[in-house]
């Protein structure tokens, strides 16, 4: 009956490589337990809260039923050893089910390193007596499930968590939004007032406006992640021209992060290269990426910008000379929220990200290449609207 029993589990695991929810994977343990004993049902139990609880079920169980701790089922918790028991007898499983087709049970301990998590139990049209070869097989099972079971519930927990976080995240920025937003206008009144001025106070004032700049612009990328994640960030699709957006990014730069000198090299040969985008948000891309080149290098440290023409695509390169990023941070750097092992930083991770999730809604793509203290260089590749005549 069980030659076949470990090409079996072979075929079962499988399925759990697929991506599959909870219910789906409960759903499918008890169908797998079902073929590998060529039963007719099956029942999952797991410990929830001290209590031992019907998972899943194929008999008509209510999900969430709970049984009580007789010896059967606390033995198989606590050796972790395969068990058959009568359907019928003093210590009854779920008590009589009334069904003549189930003549024992089996019970399979879920059993992982730290512990067993619930029990797989199966119940067959015969009195069954195993070997020691399938009990040790059948345990194998349990293994692979139970770990299968972890994934899941892990898996799960930690996308509630996300859930809760970018919920509280989006929360916070709309109610900071509102108040920043009026701290700000009353910091450019006065800047504008006292920007002639070389007294201390008008320095504080700068001061205070260059930071309110920067936390607006943190909580604008809360809320534009948020629209990203919800899928609801807007576009204003129009043809661009790269090199305005360049030259405003550097603008705005050097009026930020007055103790750095950008140089912009352009060597596309071209009087104007256009591309069908948002300006605002490709102008937001150059901005991130000029401000984390500022982020990770002491000032009066150069940044060149270059733009090149390689048809179909343009390709804008932003290159400094900081601290560089180590080689394990580079593939999460495009993460949301991933600071890696710089975290002394200013900021939260959001820059990179937003700016790929931008880039690609343009049909284009962002990398970035780094070495410690070598400094790094962003490349962005945008595809080519046209190239006007007369170049």
């Amino acid at each position: 009956m069980m030659n076949s029993t470990l090409n079996k589990i072979y075929k079962s695991v499988l399925k759990f490589l697929q991506p599959l929810s909870s219910e789906e994977v409960y759903v499918t343990i008890v169908k797998e337990g079902v073929t590998l004993l060529k039963a007719k049902h099956a029942s999952l139990i797991l410990q929830q809260e001290g209590e031992f609880k019907v998972t899943y079920s194929s008999l008509p169980l209510p999900s969430g039923l709970r049984i009580n701790k007789h010896n059967s089922l606390s033995k198989v918790f606590r050796d972790g050893q395969i068990s058959t028991k009568p359907a019928l007898g003093p210590q009854m499983i779920l008590g009589n089910l009334g069904r003549e087709d189930i003549k024992s049970h089996v019970l399979i301990p879920l059993s992982y390193p730290k512990g067993t998590m619930g029990v797989l139990i199966i119940h067959s049209p015969r009195d069954e007596k195993l070997t020691a070869k399938q009990q040790n097989d059948l345990k194998l099972f349990g293994l692979l499930v139970s770990l299968v079971i972890k994934k899941t519930q892990l898996y799960s927990e930690t996308k509630k968590a996300l859930e809760v976080r970018d919920l509280f995240i989006s929360m916070a920025a709309h109610e900071l939004r509102t108040p920043i937003t009026t701290i700000h206008g009353y910091m450019q009144l006065l800047n504008n007032k006292m920007k002639e001025e070389n007294t201390p106070q008008a320095r504080w004032v700068r001061d205070l406006y260059v930071e309110t700049l920067r936390l607006t612009s943190l909580v604008n990328k809360l809320l534009e992640t948020s629209r990203i994640r919800a899928g609801q960030l807007q576009y204003d699709w129009k043809e661009c021209d790269v090199r305005k957006v360049i030259d405003r990014s550097i603008k705005n730069f050097n009026f930020s992060h007055p103790g750095w000198k950008v140089i912009f090299k352009d060597e596309s040969g071209k009087k104007r290269v256009l591309v069908v985008g948002d300006f605002g948000k490709l102008l937001q891309v150059v901005t991130n990426v000029l401000d984390n080149a500022a982020k990770f290098s002491s000032p009066n440290t150069l940044v060149s910008i270059i733009l090149k023409v390689k048809v179909p695509c343009l390709i804008l390169q932003v290159q400094d000379k900081g601290e560089g990023i180590a080689k394990k941070d580079l593939p999460r750097v495009f993460d949301g929220f991933y600071k890696g092992s710089q975290s002394s930083q200013k900021g939260m991770g959001l820059g990179l990200y937003l700016s790929k999730s931008i880039i690609e809604e343009h049909h284009g793509s962002i990398h970035l290449h780094s070495k410690v203290n070598r400094g790094t260089l962003v490349e962005i590749r945008l595809p080519i609207v046209r190239l006007p005549e007369g170049g």
